[in-house]
């Protein structure tokens, strides 16, 4: 009884941490090959039993990888749609701020994390060099679901954010 009462305290942990993509799989969303990476920044907060909550994650992109991107002609086809987001709506890469008022409401779910990361993200939100791209469940201005990439070239960091209403 104790070895199980172990195993399962065991998953439960493994089970909390937060999910972040990983190299390969940031490879479809930008569009490159040998996407560098290194994991800054993971906060996830998941409440209800159909998966309400959000996920915020922050890389910092390597300078071959920032390069590779922004010359890239293939920002019209990327992001990928995995099997998860088929029936998902997709806005491809996109230069400069999201301007949509909708998408930033939803940003204001993200007062638990610290005050220097929330900063941080609304900053990087506030950029006219930024690339974005958005994959939304429903409409864009009511979504259900949403996942929204954000980078800033001029600090390498990519934004990776998903909200579940």
């Amino acid at each position: 009884m104790k070895y199980t009462y172990i195993i399962i305290v065991l998953l439960l942990l493994c089970s909390c941490s937060s999910y972040m993509y990983n190299n390969k799989e940031l490879e479809g969303i930008l569009g490159i090959d040998n996407v560098n990476t290194s994991k800054e920044f993971s906060y996830e907060n998941f409440a209800g039993i159909q998966g309400e909550g959000y996920l915020v994650n922050k890389y910092i992109l390597s300078e071959e990888t920032i390069t590779s991107f922004k010359i890239s002609i293939n920002k019209n086809e990327f992001p990928l749609k995995d099997s998860y987001k088929e029936k998902w709506e997709l806005i491809k890469w996109n230069k400069g701020m999201i301007l949509n008022a909708n998408i930033l409401d939803l940003f204001t779910v993200f007062n638990k994390m610290g005050s220097s990361q929330i900063n941080d993200l609304k900053n990087d939100l506030n950029k006219e060099n930024n690339f974005y791209s958005v994959f939304y469940k429903d409409s864009l201005e009511d979504p259900y679901a949403i996942e929204i990439y954000i980078i800033n070239p001029e600090t390498r960091v990519l934004w990776v954010v998903n909200v579940v209403t």
